[in-house]
């Protein structure tokens, strides 16, 4: 009785927290794993990948250029392997499948994971059984994280904030004006060490769309010419992709160079300011239109 009396106020706190994130639809990240889960789109065109193609592709304009109805899935901070498992399959399992899916190609997309899978904005999902890869992933997790009210131990400052958020209902912040040099990665910055698993995973991706008839894009979006290119080998990055996309038939759109290193077109090395954004899903829309 004890410690039943303990643990009905931590499951209430923990089923209102997990109502609240569910309810965010116009919030990152749980807007794209909601639409993935639980608000079909059935779009023409799908955008994946990570913060790149979250914030670099306009569904608007893709859609002003293009005539049809496209859903940008880009999940910011993780590899592939997360953008497949966390919202390209629930997608697939609740949507019919896109004609067209573009895939953001940066210089992360193959590249061990460095941030810790164990995330507070993943948690309301993971009763779920497409997130059951999740708890294998995260060492700070078990199976009694799904049905006893743990999984928010030493987060529940994060918990108080994001719920006040959405009671207060803050809005984006502003767009960044200015350039920020070393806003993505510090003078810390170490190389990272390309991730077989992933590139397997990635090949097996690129056959499933083949076999389900969608046709995908490879596109690389700018990235800034000298501080960008400076921690990435991007001569390796580009073989990489030069080979799945030749082995595998699949056009390669490089954009990497575009915008040289002219920093009023960076908000950082490799995210682009609003004005950039849109002149970019200008030219990715009509460059997929012609070889379409």
């Amino acid at each position: 009785m004890v410690a039943f009396s303990w643990l009905l106020p931590l499951y209430i706190l923990q089923a209102v927290y997990d109502h609240t994130a569910h309810r965010v639809y116009d919030r990152w990240p749980y807007n794209k794993i909601n639409i993935a889960f639980d608000k079909p789109q059935n779009a023409d065109l799908i955008v994946m990948g990570n913060s790149r193609a979250y914030g670099n592709y306009i569904p608007e304009i893709l859609d002003s250029v293009m005539n049809l109805k496209s859903c940008n899935l880009g999940l910011s901070g993780y590899s592939f392997l997360f953008n497949d498992k966390m919202v390209l399959e629930p997608y697939l399992k609740h949507n019919t499948p896109p004609r067209i899916i573009i895939q953001d190609v940066g210089p992360f997309a193959f590249f061990e994971d460095i941030n810790p899978p164990y995330r507070i904005e993943f948690l309301p999902y993971i009763n779920r059984e497409e997130f059951s890869f999740y708890i294998d992933k995260c060492p700070e997790l078990s199976v009694f994280d799904k049905y006893l009210p743990l999984k928010y131990h030493g987060q529940l400052s994060v918990c108080w904030d994001n719920f006040w958020s959405f009671v207060k209902e803050e809005g984006d912040q502003p767009e960044r004006k200015y350039y920020m040099k070393d806003y993505f990665w510090g003078e810390d910055f170490r190389q990272l060490e390309k991730d077989p698993a992933i590139l397997d995973l990635f090949v097996q991706y690129v056959r499933m769309c083949k076999a389900n008839h969608i046709k995908l894009f490879f596109v690389c979006s700018p990235t800034h010419t000298v501080d960008g290119f400076a921690h990435f080998d991007m001569k390796g990055f580009r073989k990489i992709v030069n080979d799945i996309a030749k082995n595998e038939g699949i056009p390669f759109l490089d954009y990497s160079e575009i915008y040289g290193a002219d920093t009023l077109y960076f908000i950082d090395p490799v995210h682009l300011k609003m004005h950039a954004r849109k002149d970019f899903s200008k030219r990715v829309a009509s460059d997929v239109m012609k070889r379409l």
